[in-house]
């Protein structure tokens, strides 16, 4: 649900709210493949949910005889989403269909504050300079709980089957086939506060009516958090900062009928996070700083009108990602290894024919290509498969009514 508000104080002022709520919940089942627990085919059922609620006022504005353009504003929002699970049966009780059940109940809750001011003013009728700051603080809080079952169903089932007696593990002097449900861990939380300063600054020249030639600089902020899994849940990450160059130009030629773009950008990241699945740092899956990488590159697309009806596009995408400092090791990366989902070239392009039927309808038609470069899934050696180059044809018809 949404409700966008605008007031009009003046011709030059205006105030805007922006409200925004969702609620979300889903129920799953899941079947982990293990032969050692394969008795405990009905492995893992759980519900998920999901409670988020923003609000954000704007103040815009042009001042100067609408030389300058600003806005200014503040965003505020908070999230709870956990998961509970009903039915997690414990792979140490397979000789008894899986009688044992260790249920987590998680909670993950998030507030996050932004106050930012931005502003373009039109130095000359070709030339503009845009300049802009935010202000971002993240509160993180995750809290874990363990409850531990019996299902004595199952377990009088085994029983009448001969299969071998287990002895449950004992939490806390709490036995579950006879008291019937023990509590593992009455809760663990860990959470942090994570803020920062981004500041934004693009420069503009309009060469001619048709050519922009653009560079900005941008940094960007992603928090840090606390892991989610009650073994490492005191294993905390830092936030990670990213520093975005970039440079470009943009130009239609032959009214309009000839579109070419270029640009080229370089991306800083800083202490970068990454998910670990094999490490000494964690006992399970869990998220971590690696260090600095650095990703250049540059991008083309264009488009040509070839008649009115036939139009042809194209574009192409380069990349070159490497680490530039391994700051912990542990995680199992080193300089050498790949940047996840980033190939070294990607490309596509297309032909799209309009056809003008009589009764007013059209049918569209279009044929694309595409290609990807070879390019790793995992930045961490041990876990990294490649995915090969491929390609991808489409075909497509559209019908639309007139």
């Amino acid at each position: 649900m949404a409700l966008d508000i605008a007031w009009d104080f003046s011709e030059n002022t205006s105030l805007r709210s922006i409200t925004g709520y969702r609620e979300m919940s889903s129920t799953a089942f899941r079947d982990p493949d293990d032969v050692a627990h394969a008795k405990t085919f009905f492995d893992d059922y759980y519900e998920t949910f999901l409670d988020f609620w923003s609000q954000e006022f704007q103040l815009n504005g042009t001042s100067f005889d609408d030389r300058l353009n600003w806005v200014a504003g503040v965003f505020y929002s908070s999230e709870e989403n956990g998961v509970n699970e009903l039915e997690d049966r414990d792979g140490r009780s397979t000789a008894r269909y899986g009688a044992l059940m260790v249920n987590d109940n998680s909670l993950q809750e998030t507030k996050s504050l932004g106050i930012f001011a931005q502003g373009t003013i039109n130095i000359t009728d070709v030339f503009a300079v845009t300049a802009g700051v935010r202000y971002t603080e993240d509160d993180k809080n995750f809290t874990v709980r363990q409850t531990a079952f019996w299902d004595s169903h199952l377990d009088q089932m085994a029983d009448d089957l001969g299969l071998a007696d287990i002895v449950p593990p004992n939490y806390n002097g709490c036995d579950p086939s006879v008291s019937a449900s023990c509590v593992v861990n009455p809760g663990v939380s860990g959470g942090n506060t994570f803020d920062a300063v981004t500041p934004r600054l693009a420069l503009e020249w309009h060469a001619n009516d048709d050519v922009m030639l653009y560079g900005a600089y941008s940094a960007g902020f992603k928090a840090g958090g606390t892991n989610d899994a009650l073994k490492d849940i005191n294993i905390p990450f830092d936030e990670e900062i990213l520093d975005s160059y970039e440079v470009g130009i943009r130009s239609t030629f032959a009214d309009g009928r000839i579109r070419a773009n270029l640009t080229a950008f370089t991306m800083d990241y800083q202490n970068k996070q990454i998910t670990v699945t094999s490490s000494p740092i964690c006992a399970s899956r869990c998220t971590s700083n690696v260090g600095d990488g650095k990703i250049d590159g540059w991008e083309f697309d264009g488009m040509a009108a070839i008649t009115d009806n036939l139009i042809w596009n194209i574009a192409v995408g380069v990349l070159d990602a490497r680490w530039d400092d391994i700051t912990n090791p542990s995680a199992g990366v080193t300089p050498s290894s790949p940047f996840s989902a980033a190939p070294d070239l990607t490309w596509n392009t297309g032909l799209r024919w309009i056809n003008d039927l009589n009764n007013g309808a059209q049918l569209v038609t279009s044929l694309d290509y595409a290609y990807t470069d070879e390019h790793a899934t995992s930045p961490q050696d041990s876990t990294t498969l490649y995915m090969p180059e491929y390609d991808l044809v489409n075909f497509r018809v559209k019908w639309v009514s007139p």
